[in-house]
């Protein structure tokens, strides 16, 4: 049990502090220690260091101290907010320090997610709910975008080094994201019925070729192929550790299109039903505390385009347009005009969707949680 006379959790004079104004101290413990000791020096340090933002190195000293062969230091490293800029700024230069420390930062992010070879595991970034696939894409193309300008600019030099440490764990990471992506994405809309079906399991096809060019490149490429086939191991639908066998695709969905099939399909966020393979859809929910706006999907089923219109039975509703052309798909947002919205836990408007090619037309339902 603690005993508040051996321990402080604020400084006084006197005391022995383990850790004080965000620096702690140094842990010494022989190798030649008791098992039970360096254990306990162990546990202590993660004690210490327990939501801080920093880590410790454990670094071996000898001698440090006379009479002592070797000993084990735990020190207090730099913060881990700090460490990755100040390496960046040797490495490259501080005008690109702080954009090669965000790279670094984004893609040790979705690595740490589930690593590149385990995505065939798991549905990790879903294309339906809260538009997170689609937030993600576009974090991706942000980021490699700004490592292949970085990568240009720089001197011959520094190229080398970029591309190993930041442009290519960038760039292999987000394609093979976005492949998984894509060809989950595939096989919900080829259940769906949309056209788009196919666009996405050739976009999906086009990202894998692509990684297989950014590895061979990097083999035979970066530091005139002195890292020859270092990333040649799969690195994609891996069954276990170590896995020698060919590179291959995940799985994709598709639809056959003709011009019969040609017509008006809704999806609304949020859900994987669509119509008019589900006769009904959930109504899209909005409320006043958070104010997001949402969207519905106009989707074609066949190879001949088609002209829509939308109507909304309120004027408090407002559409990112209320007629178009579809060839693939077409994205309507809606929001809410607040400020002319009737007050109530339950307010009802609706969108009525007509596909003027056949005249088949779909009433999206709305509501609105506006409480006075």
């Amino acid at each position: 049990m603690l005993n508040d006379k051996y321990i402080a959790f604020s400084y006084h004079e006197g005391h022995l502090p383990f850790s004080h104004n965000g620096k702690a101290a140094d842990l010494y413990v022989s190798r030649q220690d008791y098992a039970g000791v360096i254990q306990a020096v162990s546990d202590l340090q993660k004690d210490i260091i327990a939501g801080q933002e920093n880590f410790f190195a454990l670094q071996t000293v000898d001698p440090p101290l006379p009479g002592v062969a070797e000993t084990d230091v735990y020190k207090q490293g730099e913060p881990t907010g700090a460490y990755i800029p100040r390496w960046s700024a040797e490495q490259f230069g501080t005008l690109y320090a702080e954009a090669a420390a965000l790279i670094i930062n984004r893609y040790s992010k979705w690595n740490g997610r589930l690593k590149p070879e385990h995505l065939n595991a798991a549905a990790l970034h879903h294309s339906v709910p809260y538009k997170e696939a689609d937030n993600l894409i576009a974090e991706l193309h942000e980021t490699i975008l700004l490592a292949e300008h970085i990568h240009h600019e720089l001197d011959e030099g520094t190229k080398d080094c970029f591309f190993h440490t930041v442009l290519h764990p960038a760039k292999a990471s987000a394609q093979v994201l976005e492949m998984y992506i894509r060809a989950s994405r595939s096989k919900l809309y080829a259940a769906q019925g949309r056209a788009s079906a196919n666009k996405e399991a050739k976009l999906a096809r086009q990202l894998f070729e692509e990684n297989t060019a950014l590895t061979e490149a990097y083999s035979q490429e970066l530091a005139s192929g002195k890292w020859n086939s270092i990333m040649d191991p799969l690195h994609n639908d891996c069954k276990y550790w170590s896995q020698t066998e060919e590179r291959k695709m995940p799985e994709t969905g598709s639809v056959k299109l003709t011009s019969d099939n040609a017509g008006l399909g809704v999806a609304v966020e949020g859900s994987e039903l669509a119509w008019p393979r589900d006769p009904q859809l959930p109504a899209l929910s909005f409320d006043n505390y958070t104010r997001e706006s949402h969207y519905i999907d106009l989707f074609n089923r066949g190879t001949e385009p088609f002209t829509f219109c939308a109507r909304a039975d309120q004027p408090w509703i407002k559409l990112s347009q209320t007629t178009g052309t579809v060839q693939l798909e077409e994205r309507l947002k809606v929001e809410m005009n607040w400020t002319e919205m009737p007050h109530g836990n339950s307010v009802s408007g609706s969108i009525t969707l007509i596909d003027l090619l056949t005249s088949k037309a779909f009433t999206v339902m709305i509501k609105v949680f506006n409480p006075a």
